[in-house]
């Protein structure tokens, strides 16, 4: 029985490992800033990629007895060519949902963009520093090869000169870390996060280490923790890396506390991780062998 259900075993820990942002957010303090951001986007990466390779091998069979009337039996049900064909939908389905995901975020990153003719703009090194003429307090970064930092007049009127600052230098760290990257991967999933409550959470949760991780970065946490507080409810828009939108509680409770200081629950979220890819890796391969 269990040399005929290894695919569906490798489904399972590829989807388990897809969840590991949720146990992140749950031990976070396990992990510093930074290695939190990875560790979510690493998990993301190997199980949608360990995801799509289980379906393409369950979806196998359907292939050959299409093609030579040949059925393999590696199913934990012996209905293979049933199996197969939900594999196989599945397979298009969720290529098609990350697809249109991918999309969304890159046509939101171009429509956000701010041409040179629209605003003040100010070059500091190799980030384009614009200044948009609105009330509503907005600031966001987006990456690339022209990247650039954007703020409202609105967000400057609302915040004193440290604040400003802290909010600057936290959509600067934002492009320092790659973190439009991130949110590309997390963009992927958006269509389907909509629906699934799950899905939600495990968006949810990686964007709030994405931010964890920037708000670590600033010199003036004080600073930080008091443009929270002032630009509460303010959304971030999709494809960017806003400032707020994101869980403020947590990200103050992270301001205030030491991220990466339990040895305990590093060491869980490490197993966890590794335990799943191994099962997903070594399953696969004795599948398609």
């Amino acid at each position: 029985m269990i040399g005929e259900s290894l695919s569906e075993f490798v489904i399972v820990a590829a989807i388990a490992l897809v969840t590991l942002p949720i146990l992140a957010r749950v031990l976070w303090r396990g992990l510093r800033p930074i290695e939190h951001t990875r560790f979510n986007l690493a998990s993301l990466l190997a199980g949608t990629g360990l995801l799509l390779a289980a379906l393409i091998a369950c979806g196998i069979a359907l292939i050959l007895a299409i093609d030579g009337g040949l059925v393999v039996t590696h199913h934990i049900v012996p209905w293979d060519a049933f199996i197969s064909a939900i594999s196989a939908t599945l397979l298009a389905a969720l290529t098609v949902v990350l697809t249109t995901g991918w999309m969304a975020v890159r046509r939101s990153e171009r429509a956000l963009r701010i041409e040179p003719s629209l605003a003040a703009h100010r070059q500091i090194g190799r980030i384009d520093v614009v200044l948009i003429d609105t009330e509503e307090p907005l600031a966001y970064a987006l990456g690339g090869r022209h990247q650039q930092v954007v703020v409202s007049q609105g967000l400057v009127d609302c915040l004193t000169r440290d604040e400003l600052r802290s909010v600057v230098e936290h959509e600067i760290a934002h492009l320092n870390l790659g973190h439009h990257l991130h949110l590309q991967i997390i963009g992927l999933f958006t269509p389907l996060a909509r629906r699934i409550g799950l899905l939600a959470r495990i968006v949810d949760s990686a964007r709030i280490a994405i931010e964890q991780a920037a708000d670590a970065q600033t010199t003036d946490p004080h600073s930080t923790k008091r443009a929270l507080l002032a630009l509460s409810g303010v959304p971030s828009p999709l494809g960017a890396n806003g400032f707020a939108g994101a869980a403020i509680v947590d990200r103050l409770q992270a301001l205030d506390d030491r991220p990466g200081s339990s040895s305990s629950s590093r060491a869980l979220l490490y197993g966890v991780a590794l335990t799943l890819t191994a099962v997903a890796t070594s399953g696969l391969t004795l599948f398609i062998l």
